[in-house]
Protein backbone atom coordinates (compact mmCIF):
# COMPACT_ATOMS: atom_id res chain seq x y z
CA UNK A 1 0.00 0.00 0.00
CA UNK A 2 1.94 3.53 -0.87
CA UNK A 3 1.41 5.98 1.08
CA UNK A 4 -1.65 8.03 -0.70
CA UNK A 5 -3.83 4.90 0.11
CA UNK A 6 -2.88 5.34 3.71
CA UNK A 7 -3.49 8.86 3.56
CA UNK A 8 -6.83 8.10 1.73
CA UNK A 9 -7.83 5.46 4.39
CA UNK A 10 -7.38 7.82 7.39
CA UNK A 11 -8.94 10.99 5.79
CA UNK A 12 -12.18 8.63 5.34
CA UNK A 13 -11.29 7.34 9.33
CA UNK A 14 -11.67 10.68 10.31
CA UNK A 15 -14.85 11.40 7.97
CA UNK A 16 -16.77 8.43 9.62
CA UNK A 17 -15.45 9.59 13.07
CA UNK A 18 -17.04 13.14 12.63
CA UNK A 19 -20.06 11.44 11.25
CA UNK A 20 -20.65 9.32 14.32
CA UNK A 21 -20.16 12.57 16.68
CA UNK A 22 -22.40 14.46 14.69
CA UNK A 23 -25.30 11.24 15.11
CA UNK A 24 -24.57 11.23 18.87
CA UNK A 25 -24.83 15.03 19.41
CA UNK A 26 -28.07 15.02 17.33
CA UNK A 27 -29.21 12.30 19.58
CA UNK A 28 -28.57 14.39 22.16
CA UNK A 29 -29.93 17.59 21.31
CA UNK A 30 -33.32 18.46 22.20
CA UNK A 31 -35.46 21.57 22.84
CA UNK A 32 -35.63 22.64 26.26
CA UNK A 33 -37.10 25.30 28.28
CA UNK A 34 -34.55 27.08 30.44
CA UNK A 35 -36.52 28.78 32.58
CA UNK A 36 -38.37 25.35 34.22
CA UNK A 37 -35.05 23.05 32.92
CA UNK A 38 -38.19 20.40 31.36
CA UNK A 39 -37.03 19.06 28.62
CA UNK A 40 -38.95 18.05 25.36
CA UNK A 41 -38.36 15.84 23.55
CA UNK A 42 -37.90 16.44 19.87
CA UNK A 43 -39.11 12.86 18.65
CA UNK A 44 -42.61 13.31 20.53
CA UNK A 45 -46.05 14.20 19.14
CA UNK A 46 -46.06 17.22 21.01
CA UNK A 47 -43.04 18.24 19.20
CA UNK A 48 -44.12 17.51 16.22
CA UNK A 49 -47.05 19.68 15.67
CA UNK A 50 -45.29 22.78 17.48
CA UNK A 51 -44.46 25.79 15.43
CA UNK A 52 -41.42 27.67 16.82
CA UNK A 53 -41.13 31.37 16.73
CA UNK A 54 -38.58 33.83 17.96
CA UNK A 55 -38.13 37.25 18.75
CA UNK A 56 -34.78 38.91 18.39
CA UNK A 57 -32.73 42.16 17.50
CA UNK A 58 -33.74 42.25 13.90
CA UNK A 59 -36.91 40.63 14.35
CA UNK A 60 -39.33 42.31 17.11
CA UNK A 61 -42.87 40.95 16.13
CA UNK A 62 -43.77 37.66 15.18
CA UNK A 63 -46.92 36.50 14.16
CA UNK A 64 -48.61 33.23 13.50
CA UNK A 65 -52.23 32.54 12.24
CA UNK A 66 -54.58 29.56 13.09
CA UNK A 67 -57.16 28.42 10.85
CA UNK A 68 -59.97 26.37 12.53
CA UNK A 69 -62.40 24.40 10.48
CA UNK A 70 -65.77 23.18 12.55
CA UNK A 71 -64.76 19.71 11.55
CA UNK A 72 -62.02 19.96 13.22
CA UNK A 73 -62.94 21.82 16.34
CA UNK A 74 -65.70 19.11 16.87
CA UNK A 75 -62.50 16.97 17.68
CA UNK A 76 -60.95 19.71 19.91
CA UNK A 77 -57.83 21.23 17.69
CA UNK A 78 -54.91 22.20 19.82
CA UNK A 79 -52.23 24.39 18.49
CA UNK A 80 -48.83 24.64 20.05
CA UNK A 81 -46.21 27.43 20.01
CA UNK A 82 -42.78 27.89 21.39
CA UNK A 83 -41.51 31.52 21.90
CA UNK A 84 -37.78 32.41 22.17
CA UNK A 85 -37.05 35.90 23.32
CA UNK A 86 -33.05 36.42 23.05
CA UNK A 87 -32.72 39.53 25.45
CA UNK A 88 -29.43 40.69 27.48
CA UNK A 89 -31.63 43.06 29.71
CA UNK A 90 -35.44 42.16 31.86
CA UNK A 91 -37.80 42.59 28.96
CA UNK A 92 -42.09 43.14 28.31
CA UNK A 93 -42.80 40.63 25.89
CA UNK A 94 -46.46 41.30 24.87
CA UNK A 95 -48.73 38.40 23.29
CA UNK A 96 -52.12 39.60 21.38
CA UNK A 97 -54.85 37.90 19.88
CA UNK A 98 -56.97 39.15 17.08
CA UNK A 99 -59.91 37.39 15.04
CA UNK A 100 -58.86 37.93 11.11
CA UNK A 101 -62.32 35.99 10.00
CA UNK A 102 -65.19 33.80 10.78
CA UNK A 103 -67.96 32.24 8.96
CA UNK A 104 -72.24 31.74 10.04
CA UNK A 105 -71.22 33.59 13.82
CA UNK A 106 -68.98 30.56 14.46
CA UNK A 107 -66.48 32.45 16.29
CA UNK A 108 -69.26 32.92 18.49
CA UNK A 109 -69.79 29.53 19.25
CA UNK A 110 -66.28 28.23 19.06
CA UNK A 111 -64.28 28.23 22.25
CA UNK A 112 -60.71 29.03 22.98
CA UNK A 113 -57.80 27.95 25.76
CA UNK A 114 -55.07 29.70 26.20
CA UNK A 115 -52.36 27.78 28.39
CA UNK A 116 -48.99 29.23 29.13
CA UNK A 117 -47.48 26.21 30.03
CA UNK A 118 -44.21 27.43 30.79
CA UNK A 119 -45.77 29.66 34.06
CA UNK A 120 -48.53 27.31 34.17
CA UNK A 121 -51.17 29.79 33.74
CA UNK A 122 -54.18 29.77 31.90
CA UNK A 123 -54.32 33.13 30.14
CA UNK A 124 -57.80 32.96 28.67
CA UNK A 125 -60.51 30.79 28.39
CA UNK A 126 -63.78 31.65 26.57
CA UNK A 127 -65.58 32.29 22.92
CA UNK A 128 -63.09 33.22 20.02
CA UNK A 129 -65.04 36.25 19.32
CA UNK A 130 -64.57 37.78 23.02
CA UNK A 131 -60.90 37.29 23.03
CA UNK A 132 -60.86 39.21 20.00
CA UNK A 133 -57.97 42.18 20.96
CA UNK A 134 -56.98 40.54 24.18
CA UNK A 135 -53.60 41.70 25.01
CA UNK A 136 -51.27 39.64 27.72
CA UNK A 137 -47.87 40.67 29.13
CA UNK A 138 -45.49 39.07 30.52
CA UNK A 139 -42.40 39.78 31.74
CA UNK A 140 -39.01 38.42 30.57
CA UNK A 141 -36.11 38.17 32.90
CA UNK A 142 -32.60 38.21 31.98
CA UNK A 143 -30.62 35.01 32.74
CA UNK A 144 -27.15 33.74 31.49
CA UNK A 145 -28.51 31.97 28.53
CA UNK A 146 -29.87 35.48 27.51
CA UNK A 147 -32.78 33.71 26.03
CA UNK A 148 -36.59 33.20 27.29
CA UNK A 149 -38.83 30.19 26.20
CA UNK A 150 -42.08 30.13 26.93
CA UNK A 151 -44.57 27.66 25.51
CA UNK A 152 -48.01 28.36 24.51
CA UNK A 153 -50.73 25.45 24.29
CA UNK A 154 -54.12 26.86 22.45
CA UNK A 155 -57.20 24.71 22.26
CA UNK A 156 -60.19 25.39 20.01
CA UNK A 157 -63.50 23.44 20.80
CA UNK A 158 -67.11 23.33 20.72
CA UNK A 159 -69.59 22.73 23.88
CA UNK A 160 -72.49 21.04 23.17
CA UNK A 161 -74.33 19.97 19.82
CA UNK A 162 -73.02 23.38 18.21
CA UNK A 163 -70.29 21.84 16.01
CA UNK A 164 -72.83 20.35 13.69
CA UNK A 165 -74.18 23.57 12.78
CA UNK A 166 -70.40 25.17 11.83
CA UNK A 167 -68.99 21.77 10.44
CA UNK A 168 -67.99 23.28 6.85
CA UNK A 169 -67.29 26.38 8.25
CA UNK A 170 -63.98 28.44 9.39
CA UNK A 171 -62.70 30.49 11.85
CA UNK A 172 -58.99 32.16 11.64
CA UNK A 173 -57.31 33.71 14.22
CA UNK A 174 -54.00 35.41 14.28
CA UNK A 175 -51.04 35.53 17.46
CA UNK A 176 -48.46 37.99 18.03
CA UNK A 177 -45.69 38.53 20.13
CA UNK A 178 -43.49 41.46 20.37
CA UNK A 179 -41.70 43.53 22.71
CA UNK A 180 -42.32 47.09 23.25
CA UNK A 181 -40.79 50.11 21.11
CA UNK A 182 -38.46 51.50 23.87
CA UNK A 183 -37.30 48.30 25.15
CA UNK A 184 -35.90 46.76 21.64
CA UNK A 185 -32.44 47.68 22.07
CA UNK A 186 -32.37 45.10 24.73
CA UNK A 187 -33.10 42.15 22.48
CA UNK A 188 -29.55 40.44 20.42
CA UNK A 189 -29.32 38.28 18.01
CA UNK A 190 -29.72 34.82 18.09
CA UNK A 191 -27.32 32.09 18.28
CA UNK A 192 -29.41 29.22 16.72
CA UNK A 193 -31.80 30.70 14.72
CA UNK A 194 -35.04 28.80 14.50
CA UNK A 195 -35.00 26.20 17.55
CA UNK A 196 -35.72 23.72 15.22
CA UNK A 197 -33.23 24.39 12.23
CA UNK A 198 -29.89 22.82 13.75
CA UNK A 199 -31.53 19.41 14.71
CA UNK A 200 -33.27 19.44 11.35
CA UNK A 201 -29.92 19.90 9.59
CA UNK A 202 -28.84 17.17 11.83
CA UNK A 203 -31.12 14.53 11.08
CA UNK A 204 -31.00 15.09 7.05
CA UNK A 205 -27.37 14.98 7.01
CA UNK A 206 -27.59 11.55 8.64
CA UNK A 207 -30.33 10.27 6.58
CA UNK A 208 -27.99 11.50 3.26
CA UNK A 209 -24.69 9.82 4.68
CA UNK A 210 -26.71 6.59 5.31
CA UNK A 211 -27.83 6.63 1.83
CA UNK A 212 -24.74 7.34 0.65
CA UNK A 213 -22.84 4.76 2.55
CA UNK A 214 -25.75 2.17 1.39
CA UNK A 215 -24.81 3.45 -2.51
CA UNK A 216 -21.52 2.98 -2.37
CA UNK A 217 -20.41 0.29 0.08
CA UNK A 218 -19.00 -1.44 -2.43
CA UNK A 219 -16.42 0.79 -3.38
CA UNK A 220 -15.10 1.63 0.11
CA UNK A 221 -11.97 0.43 1.03
CA UNK A 222 -12.84 -2.31 3.85
CA UNK A 223 -9.35 -0.64 5.41
CA UNK A 224 -11.48 2.21 6.22
CA UNK A 225 -13.62 0.52 8.93
CA UNK A 226 -9.88 -1.24 10.55
CA UNK A 227 -10.77 0.69 14.11
CA UNK A 228 -6.78 0.43 14.01
CA UNK A 229 -3.85 1.30 11.78
CA UNK A 230 -4.57 -0.36 8.58
CA UNK A 231 -3.55 -3.75 8.13
CA UNK A 232 -1.25 -3.25 4.98
CA UNK A 233 0.70 -0.59 7.22
CA UNK A 234 0.73 -3.33 9.88
CA UNK A 235 2.21 -5.66 7.57
CA UNK A 236 4.61 -3.96 6.56
CA UNK A 237 6.15 -2.76 9.40
CA UNK A 238 6.12 -6.04 10.55
CA UNK A 239 8.77 -7.37 7.60
CA UNK A 240 10.74 -4.14 7.88
CA UNK A 241 10.84 -5.56 11.11
CA UNK A 242 11.77 -8.70 10.67
CA UNK A 243 14.23 -8.20 8.21
CA UNK A 244 16.40 -5.88 10.15
CA UNK A 245 16.44 -8.71 12.46
CA UNK A 246 17.69 -11.17 9.33
CA UNK A 247 20.10 -8.81 8.48
CA UNK A 248 24.32 -10.23 8.91
CA UNK A 249 26.02 -9.36 11.65
CA UNK A 250 28.95 -6.12 11.57
CA UNK A 251 32.35 -6.78 11.22
CA UNK A 252 32.89 -6.11 14.73
CA UNK A 253 30.68 -8.55 16.12
CA UNK A 254 31.99 -11.39 13.55
CA UNK A 255 35.63 -10.83 14.96
CA UNK A 256 34.29 -11.18 18.60
CA UNK A 257 32.44 -14.67 17.72
CA UNK A 258 35.90 -15.90 16.05
CA UNK A 259 38.00 -15.11 19.55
Amino acid sequence: MNQSDKSKIRTSKGLILVIFILIAVALAFKMYNPQTENEVDFFSEDAKKQISVELRNDQTQVSQTAKITGAEAAEQEEKIYLLRVNHNEDVTMVFSIQVVSQEDGMDEALKMKVYDETHDEVLYEGSVRNADNKVFETKQVTNAAKKNDTRYRIYFYFEGQASQQYETSETEVKFDWSIPEDQTGALKMSKTGDVKVILYAFIAMIVITGVLLIVFRKRINPEVFNLGRPAEEEKEELLEETDEKQQPESGDDIEEDKE
